[in-house]
């Protein structure tokens, strides 16, 4: 996929583009370079398991660095759940699972969204599509 139109389509998933481009110094490839890493660097399942196992150091760890990671690469529908549970996590730790769970849920649903944009990327650079 050219590299305009993937970052419009990013754009368009609500991807704050711009703003995370700045933060990788306005370098369009360099940020491209780190969200296409996005589907090995989540962690989701390893989240999960933390939450069902209830080992809260490894839950906190996890869900830590997703917040960073969405930060950083402008995806505040994955930062903003993922600071919510740090905050519910701060306040009465894993006793509230319920609205833990509820949170991994609106991640793993938008963070879909946004593999899928990635997965049609990677697949079309594999036909030979320039970036």
């Amino acid at each position: 996929m050219e590299k305009k139109v993937l970052l419009q389509r990013l754009e368009d998933a609500d991807v704050d583009v711009s703003d995370a481009v700045k933060r990788f110094m306005g370098n369009e490839e360099l940020y491209l370079k780190f969200i296409r890493k996005l589907p090995e660097s989540l962690n989701l399942d390893k989240l999960e398991a933390s939450l069902q196992s209830e080992k809260e150091s490894d839950f906190y760890h996890y869900m830590h660095d997703l917040k960073g990671l969405a930060g950083n690469l402008g995806l505040l529908q994955i930062y903003d759940p993922a600071n919510a549970a740090l905050v519910e996590y701060r306040s009465s730790g894993l006793r509230n699972l319920k609205k833990m769970y509820g949170l991994l849920s609106e991640i793993r649903d938008y963070s879909q969204k946004v593999m899928a944009i990635l997965e049609e990327d990677f697949e079309n650079d594999e036909t030979g599509s320039e970036l």
